[in-house]
């Protein structure tokens, strides 16, 4: 398959990690988060050192093509 990076703040196109590595990314997303339908949102507490960072995670699969979206506090 193919993957695209997308950062919505830039007005360029984020490099591509693969499709394997885009693949492993949104299994590990799928399994942490337990969005399991087509489509589905939820937060995530992502902890790093003594503090925290709540996401809003959102997936959505249509027509064989995924979409993962990581929104970080504004």
């Amino acid at each position: 398959g193919n993957v695209r990076v997308t950062a919505e703040y830039r007005t360029t196109e984020l490099p591509s990690p693969g499709s394997a590595v885009g693949e492993k990314v949104l299994a590990a997303t799928r399994a942490i988060t337990h969005i399991d339908q087509e489509k589905g949102k939820t937060r995530l507490a992502l902890g790093l050192r003594d503090s925290s960072v709540d996401l809003e995670v959102k997936i959505k699969s249509k027509k064989g093509r995924e979409k993962l979206t990581l929104k970080f506090p504004g």
